[in-house]
């Protein structure tokens, strides 16, 4: 997780710094192939937590079967 602070939660700024460095590393694709902020934080905290990042991962792998 991209917890710069190890305050065991995401904020949107380091969601943002994880996102661009991520998504360098895939410059032929969309920005929409990426997840956004939004799409994670359930529970519109406003912050990230293991739990809200665990189940978009969990999401993704069942979209995938």
């Amino acid at each position: 997780m991209p917890d710069l602070n190890n305050d065991d939660m995401i904020s949107y700024d380091e969601f943002v710094v994880h996102s661009e460095n991520y998504q360098k590393g895939f410059p032929n694709a969309a920005p929409e192939d990426f997840p956004n902020f939004e799409m994670i934080d359930t529970n519109n905290d406003k912050v990230l937590s293991f739990d809200e990042w665990l189940f978009y991962i969990m999401q993704l792998r069942s979209n995938k079967q």
